[in-house]
Order: C-alpha cells, then sequence, then structure tokens
C-alpha cells in the first residue's frame, strides 16, 4: 500500500519527539512509509541517458554465425545545459546547481531491459542507505 505524503507533513512528523511507547497518532502501515522514506532517502539526482552501448557476444571467427547481443551499457549524466541565466529557475537549473557533476554507468545483463533507455531520456535516482 502506497500513500502519498507532502514534504511540509514529513518536516512536521522529523520534527515531533516520539512519544512514550513509541506511538503515534496514525496507522502503523503511515508510520512505517513515513519513517522509512523520511530517514533513508538521503539524496535525489536528476540525471539524464548520455549513451547506450550494445555489446555482441563472440562468435568463431569465420564461422558464418551472426553475434547476438549480449548486453548493453547505459551511461547517464546529470542535468544541465550549456548556460543557465541566474533568472531560469526550471527544475533542470535547480538540480544542476546542487549537484552540477554527476555519472552513472550501469552494465545491463537482463535482456528485459534491452532498448528501455535511449539518448536524452530523463531519470530521477534515489540513494537510500542499503541495511
Amino acid at each position: 500500500m502506497k500513500i502519498e505524503l507532502s514534504e511540509a507533513f514529513y518536516r512536521r512528523i522529523a520534527e515531533m519527539e516520539e512519544p512514550e511507547g513509541g506511538v503515534f497518532a496514525c496507522s502503523p502501515e503511515i508510520y512505517s512509509q513515513m519513517t522509512k522514506e523520511f530517514t533513508m532517502t538521503t539524496m535525489r539526482a536528476k540525471l539524464q541517458v548520455g549513451m547506450v552501448q550494445e555489446h555482441m557476444g563472440w562468435v568463431e571467427p569465420g564461422s558464418d554465425k551472426t553475434p547476438e547481443k549480449a548486453s548493453e551499457t547505459l551511461t547517464m549524466h546529470a542535468v544541465c545545459k550549456a548556460t543557465y541565466a541566474d533568472s531560469e529557475f526550471d527544475e533542470d537549473n535547480t538540480f544542476a546547481r546542487m549537484s552540477p557533476g554527476a555519472n552513472l554507468t550501469i552494465h545491463i545483463a537482463n535482456p528485459a531491459l534491452w532498448g528501455k533507455f535511449k539518448h536524452g531520456d530523463k531519470f530521477y535516482v534515489d540513494f537510500t542507505a542499503a541495511e
């Protein structure tokens, strides 16, 4: 069950002291989601696909076999444009000002994901602590 809560609500809850016995006046599902999402997600980046490279499998030279696709490498970078005026406040500009440089390379071996990422596509990437 996914419940949408506002950022202001999360901030308000974070400022509250946990009551004796650890009980807030909300359902366990909402409390669990609030505390997990608010305390664990530490950063969000907005990245753009810069390149998708296909990798073909190896075949014996001289054989009549055609190489088959074996994987893709996805390369992403922080959103940006050549220049931003100080008066420009679109979402990409906001992300570019807060994290002006980022690169992410992922090697994709899952055939179900091949072809799903296109040059220029933009994605949010959330960084959440692993247990």
